[in-house]
């Protein structure tokens, strides 16, 4: 009971600091929000480039595994 009141506390005094300071905030945004794009880009790319890896290793030692049962 007692954290449901201190977030409830803590999102009304959080809304009134952003309402207060609006402009400061938005500037704030402005400069968190494209460093934060840059940074879930670089994940995404990361995590792309990990599944192609993975996927072609199993292609690889699928390959491998046809080689040795057909003695080729």
């Amino acid at each position: 009971m007692v954290h449901i009141l201190v977030g409830i506390i803590a999102i009304v005094i959080g809304l009134w600091g952003i309402a207060a300071n609006w402009y400061m905030f938005k500037d704030m945004l402005v400069a968190i929000v494209p460093l934060a794009v840059v940074c879930f880009g670089m994940v995404a790319l990361l995590a792309g480039m990990r599944s192609l890896k993975a996927r072609r290793g199993t292609e690889e030692a699928g390959r491998y595994e046809d080689d040795e049962s057909t003695g080729s």
